[in-house]
């Protein structure tokens, strides 16, 4: 009996450290999901431009429906993007030259995080609706297509490698705060309160822009492991 209760205890602690290790796997990605959303949702852009536009044109309700304009282009950016990765991840020179693009992308983003934002313009205007307004900024963007086929396909398919939950919990730190934050700047912009220049809103752009240039330096240095240079 006592050896069949140490080997029951030995059994649960077995499960318990693989657990508390896929959580911290799922937690990983979702921290970096957050990152990538945030760092998307409040830098200056087309999609943020036409997010406030559309706001102080229509009310918050314009720009909110530009805000989720993502959720109809994004899925089939991001099904293409990862059928595209998951045929070339042999291991070797293809994932490493990957990788330093991928770096590369972010630390690009992380400098256009520190750019001025745009300047909406005021006014009423007609024409097609907000939502198909968004719809067409974020095709005409080559941003979303880069981030996914170097940095964020990658990230994916790791995430799915170690559980459906770290790959469902990526995606949705990513969206959750991607939209978040730019329905939140279209509330702002809609009842007036928005100001791009606050020192508040720079000192976000700019912790962004340091995350996302520590996640290209990381993503440059597993390029460099990949190729075999160090």
């Amino acid at each position: 009996r006592l050896g069949r209760r140490h080997h029951v205890r030995g059994w649960r602690r077995d499960c318990q450290a693989l657990s508390f290790g896929r959580m911290d796997s799922v937690l990983a990605f979702v921290a970096s999901g957050v990152i990538f959303g945030l760092a998307a949702g409040v830098s200056p852009g087309p999609l943020l431009a036409l997010v406030l536009a559309e706001s102080m044109r229509h009310g918050t309700a314009g720009g909110v429906k530009v805000a989720v304009s993502p959720l109809i282009t994004d899925p089939p950016i991001i099904l293409l993007s990862l059928l595209l990765f998951t045929r070339i991840t042999e291991p070797g020179p293809i994932l490493g030259v990957v990788a330093l693009a991928g770096g590369g992308v972010l630390l690009y983003l992380a400098a256009g995080t520190l750019k001025p934002p745009p300047a909406p313009a005021a006014g009423r205007s007609a024409g097609i609706g907000s939502l198909a307004k968004g719809v067409a900024a974020n095709l005409g963007n080559p941003h979303p297509y880069l981030f996914w086929l170097v940095v964020g396909a990658p990230t994916l398919d790791q995430a799915r490698a170690a559980s459906g939950l770290a790959a469902a919990g990526f995606l949705a730190g990513m969206y959750v705060c991607l939209i978040g934050a730019k329905m939140l700047l279209a509330v702002a912009a809609g009842r007036g309160r928005v100001r791009l220049d606050s020192r508040t809103y720079r000192l976000t752009l700019r912790v962004l822009a340091a995350a996302l240039a520590l996640l290209g330096i990381r993503s440059l240095w597993d390029g460099i492991r990949y190729l075999g240079l160090v």
